[in-house]
């Protein structure tokens, strides 16, 4: 296994089986790239789907400290860590 970059993204892969929760992360994140790509078709933002994908099809999960269901920022970190490592064109903290 082994984390994405240095960020401070949460997004691991394994080339090994996947736990449960990962390979239940690794599925969601299957429906999470098929919505970006709806979302791409209507003109809001693109991605780099190709490798978005490709990196899911290698085993990606989503792995994080926040608590999911509490309404405590890990939909966000999820948002935020894909936002990051495949949004074309990225807003900036200065255009913000």
């Amino acid at each position: 296994m082994f984390k994405h970059n240095n960020s401070k993204g949460p997004l691991f892969y394994s080339k090994i089986l996947l736990s449960e929760q990962a390979e239940k992360s690794n599925k969601a994140l299957q429906h999470f790239a098929s919505h970006l790509e709806k979302i791409q078709e209507q003109g809001a933002v693109t991605f780099d789907l190709k490798a978005l994908q490709s990196d899911i099809a290698k085993g990606m999960y989503f792995d994080s400290s926040i608590p999911q269901g509490y309404g405590v920022g890990s939909s966000g970190a999820l948002v935020a860590a894909i936002y990051d490592k495949y949004a074309d064109d990225k807003i900036t903290v200065l255009e913000n």
